[in-house]
């Protein structure tokens, strides 16, 4: 079985290699010879699905603050096509050939995953093309490697050869820059710094924690507990529904009332893979799923977060406040799973609990007393990153315009 899940596995990753990465190839070299447009500024962001993350801030960034910048979202949802073309927003539709002469002229491309093909354009994109590695978070658990994907050394190193020389005689459009929190995460990106340069600018999503500061409190007479859980397995697994099942203590009528004894609201915010997957709709008044591609800008007003193993924790310690760690399933993650860069317990400031019972007493510590832990949440939120204020975007352009 498990050697049946590695060849689908394989079958997957080479057939959207050839599809993205080698057939546009000839197009793509040809397009190097076709002169760039200084100004000309391409975004795109979770293989184009949505309108998200790291790309969209600093693309709003550059809108208000530099309109000299020709910026443009690249994106292959219909939906946010039309919804960005509402907004007056300058937006084109992927496999296109307009995408294609914007892509063919483009100076900068700006991606939060390691391949601009997926992310903006497979066809357009040359060396001459300045990409620029966004991220979508902090990797506390392992991404795309060998342990993931089930290939021995030998075949990874096989494609990295492939790629170099395919980089090489074609001139393909390649990661030139990476934006970093700081140190810690050059250290873990250190197969992309070894052909890019790394930006210590901070990430330009976590603005949103400094901007307005006097207005980001929750001033509503409710707790805001925030639950975000990461997926597991391959985007294709089937959903368990592990989170709200009775072997980790999952009860809709206690913890609504627990919930409304404490005057608090618990938001879920599955992953948008598992969220397709999920045919459970609470009907509980105090428990709420959230379906909002972009959670930053809630997530900066809630009171309490509770993940797993999600690096989105990382960005909530700007706020320093508190952090419930539900790894119920740890063991079988760190074996079978992704596993982690880090120890987990050392880089996860609050506590482990593996049972919902447990979530909720520590709910209700954290609402008499939000301050448990914060040395130890100070701590790290200083180990990862290097700024805490609102000008990651700023810095991430002007590094930018040197180029």
């Amino acid at each position: 079985m498990i050697n049946h899940i590695k060849k689908n596995k394989f079958l997957r990753y080479l057939a959207g290699y050839i599809y993205n990465d080698i057939f546009p190839l000839p197009i793509n070299f040809i397009c190097y010879f076709i002169p760039k447009r200084k100004n000309l500024w391409l975004f795109g962001a979770w293989h184009g699905e949505s309108f998200s993350d790291n790309p969209k801030y600093l693309f709003l960034y550059i809108i208000k603050y530099h309109p000299d910048i020709d910026a443009v979202w690249i994106t292959s949802n219909l939906k946010v096509y039309n919804n960005l073309r509402k907004k007056g927003l300058k937006v084109s539709l992927n496999n296109t050939i307009q995408t294609y002469k914007l892509a063919a002229r483009a100076n900068i491309a700006c991606c939060t995953h390691l391949s601009v093909s997926r992310d903006i354009s497979k066809i357009g994109f040359s060396k001459k093309t300045n990409v620029i590695y966004l991220a979508h978070g902090f990797p506390i658990k392992r991404i795309d490697d060998e342990k993931i994907l089930g290939y021995n050394h030998q075949f990874i190193n096989f494609i990295k050869s492939v790629n170099k020389l395919l980089d090489a005689f074609f001139l393909r459009a390649k990661i030139d820059y990476v934006t970093l929190l700081s140190d810690e995460d050059k250290k873990l990106l250190k197969g992309v710094i070894e052909q890019a340069k790394g930006i210590k600018s901070g990430q330009a999503r976590n603005d949103v924690f400094f901007q307005n500061i006097n207005n980001n409190t929750n001033k509503e007479n409710f707790k805001k507990i925030l639950y975000l859980p990461t997926f597991r397995g391959d985007i294709r697994d089937k959903f368990e529904n592990l989170f709200f099942s009775q072997k980790v203590g999952f009860n809709e009528k206690m913890i609504n009332k627990r919930l409304k004894e404490n005057n608090a609201i618990l938001y879920i915010k599955l992953h948008p893979v598992d969220m397709k997957k999920c045919t459970k709709f609470l009907q509980s008044s105090n428990i709420i799923f959230l379906e909002e591609e972009d959670v930053h800008n809630f997530l900066k007003d809630v009171d309490i977060l509770i993940t797993d193993y999600s690096g989105i924790f990382v960005d909530y310690l700007l706020t320093l406040r508190p952090i419930i760690f539900a790894n119920f399933d740890f063991e079988k993650y760190k074996d079978n799973d992704r596993g982690f860069y880090y120890d987990y317990d050392r880089i996860t400031p609050g506590p482990k609990v593996q049972h919902w019972d447990d979530i909720l007493e520590w709910i209700e510590k954290y609402i008499d007393d939000a301050n448990i832990d914060r040395e130890e949440r100070l701590k790290i939120r200083n180990k990862f990153h290097l700024y805490k204020d609102s000008k990651n975007s700023e810095r991430i352009y002007n590094f930018i315009k040197q180029i």
